[in-house]
């Protein structure tokens, strides 16, 4: 389960110092109260960073209750961000009671606007029947759209996915490997032991399309934009 709220908008932070309706910088930084004004008016993106601000504690004095109130408005008028920031909060019970089904509901909807992390969330609840009966073919289908979005968490569970034959007909080492080694270079260290332990069973013939296949996924699913963040 990615458990990203609290530092999957780390980035955000900053630029709520230089926050317009057009997501331009501007040259001189703008107070926070006047994001909270146009949070108040009903801007969406004002209401996703005014509950970020209560729920991290930075500039507001935490207060996980005003952040669940503020998410819940940006995520009314379907802020993707704001939907998977609140399915968080009630997975966790953080500002709200624990109620798996509207972590749920909330998952839903944010990967519905391909969030990649909802996205595999939503995978993981399906797959352990969190909130919901356990579907593998559901799983399988949003960690499919997780990982095509470059989500590292969801390319390393889709592989395993594979490897075990989870939700298909036959296991396919291939497609694991390859999913495993795009995960690898999108940052997802337990990878490495699964390309190992794969390569090492694999024929001559089998190596040449695994590195194909891995070729193909690293133009295909690489996150630039999450790596390019980290940098």
């Amino acid at each position: 389960m990615t458990n990203a709220k609290h530092y999957f908008f780390t980035a955000l932070i900053p630029m709520m110092l230089f926050f317009t309706a057009c997501s331009y910088a501007l040259p001189t930084p703008i107070p926070f109260r006047f994001i909270q004004e146009a949070a108040k008016e009903g801007d969406a993106e004002a209401q996703l960073l005014v509950g970020i601000a209560y729920d991290k504690g930075d500039p507001l004095e935490k207060d996980q209750d005003k952040a669940v109130y503020w998410y819940l408005k940006a995520a009314d008028q379907g802020n993707a961000k704001a939907q998977y920031n609140l399915a968080l909060s009630y997975e966790h019970g953080e500002g709200v009671e624990k109620d798996m089904e509207m972590a749920l509901l909330w998952y839903t909807k944010a990967a519905e606007q391909n969030n990649s992390n909802a996205q595999n969330n939503l995978a993981v609840m399906y797959q352990y029947g969190e909130g919901t009966k356990a579907n593998i073919d559901k799983a399988l289908y949003w960690y499919k759209k997780a990982a095509e979005n470059g989500n590292a968490q969801s390319q390393f569970n889709l592989a395993s996915f594979y490897l075990a034959g989870k939700g298909m007909t036959t296991p396919d080492k291939l497609q694991a490997f390859a999913w495993y080694h795009i995960a690898f270079e999108n940052g997802n260290t337990e990878s490495s032991a699964q390309l190992i332990r794969i390569w090492k069973t694999l024929t001559d013939e089998e190596k040449h399309e695994a590195r194909r296949l891995a070729s193909q996924y690293d133009l295909l699913y690489f996150n630039y934009e999450n790596n390019a963040m980290t940098k």
